[in-house]
């Protein structure tokens, strides 16, 4: 394996810090959106219609999936609080709806678009997701969306 020094790369393999920073950006607007779009009315108890999705193998488990409070009432997402039981107290309060999303940078597709007109032209997917911390626990979630992939394909 040949390994390179730092002072064999040219200028034009460096990607410049503009470009890479906003990748995270988009990305991190992308888990927002996704993560609030997920954000339940209340803890406790599902509400709302559920969501008609296809199930995809490869992403998928026999193992129990956890319960509903188990999945919306232990996590580390401290925009809601610095406790443990905060986000799942405070969460209710994030107005979900209307929620717009702006595509603007190198994208095909520029503008401000409803969560929903971005959503609507993709099938929605059931992923099954396990999650391992080294906090010593773990969970089997069921999630359902649409991959970011086919997003990003459309717009750019």
């Amino acid at each position: 394996m040949l390994i390179r020094r730092p002072t064999d790369y040219r200028p034009s393999e460096i990607t410049p810090e503009d470009v890479y920073t906003g990748r995270r950006r988009f990305l991190a607007a992308a888990v927002a959106v996704a993560a609030g779009a997920a954000l339940p009315a209340s803890a406790g108890t599902p509400t709302g219609t559920p969501l008609t999705a296809r199930r995809n193998a490869e992403f998928s488990t026999t193992e129990a999936p956890n319960s509903w409070d188990d999945v919306t009432g232990y996590n580390n997402y401290y925009e809601f609080g610095t406790d443990k039981a905060d986000p799942a107290a405070n969460a209710s309060r994030l107005r979900v709806t209307p929620w717009t999303v702006t595509v603007a940078g190198e994208a095909e597709v520029r503008g401000t678009f409803a969560l929903e007109d971005l959503i609507r032209p993709h099938p929605l997917e059931e992923r099954v997701y396990r999650l391992r911390c080294v906090e010593a626990w773990s969970m089997v979630i069921p999630w359902v969306g649409l991959p970011l992939a086919e997003l990003v394909r459309r717009l750019t």
